[in-house]
């Protein structure tokens, strides 16, 4: 459920990337069944734009039917130390499901997807050793354990993304 603090309703769940695992079939699959944020599928608040406050935050939802959780998609929150102690700090307790993939199939996503856009101009091997995200993201159980340490093991859920599909 959609929990209030602040003044405003927060998420009552996370699921987070790392990127290219799926969340963007998870957002169309969620979308008529919890209050996900409208204007784009991730507010990057938790990580990037905590700065504008909870009322910017707050603004990206609309409003609820009785008893529809509210929840937020963002795989960058999975690697992001200030997104996982914002999030553990919340007035009361988000559940948080990390989704994984392939990690190798996932790592090739992520390059061509990166690629396809000119973020990265190397080739796959290059972009293995400059590009740290390629790697970073990769590296579930460091950032799961991270995360249960921080909200707790009970709040946290790892799921695979070919489970969630079928």
């Amino acid at each position: 459920m959609g929990r209030r603090g602040l003044g405003l309703c927060l998420p009552s769940f996370f699921v987070i990337g790392p990127p290219r695992t799926g969340s963007s079939w998870l957002h169309e699959v969620l979308q008529s069944h919890a209050v996900l944020p409208t204007v784009s599928k991730e507010t990057r608040f938790f990580d990037t734009h905590f700065d504008r406050g909870f009322k910017w935050y707050s603004s990206h939802f609309r409003r609820r039917k009785d008893g529809q959780p509210i929840g937020e998609i963002a795989p960058t929150y999975f690697v992001s130390a200030d997104a996982r102690q914002r999030i553990s700090n919340l007035p009361s307790p988000a559940r948080v499901i990390c989704i994984f993939r392939n990690p190798v199939e996932r790592i090739v996503s992520l390059y061509r997807l990166k690629s396809a856009y000119g973020f990265i101009p190397w080739s796959f091997e290059e972009a293995l050793i400059k590009d740290p995200e390629l790697l970073e993201s990769s590296r579930y159980s460091t950032h799961l354990r991270a995360w249960q340490r921080a909200l707790g093991q009970e709040r946290v859920m790892p799921a695979l993304f070919d489970d969630l599909q079928r």
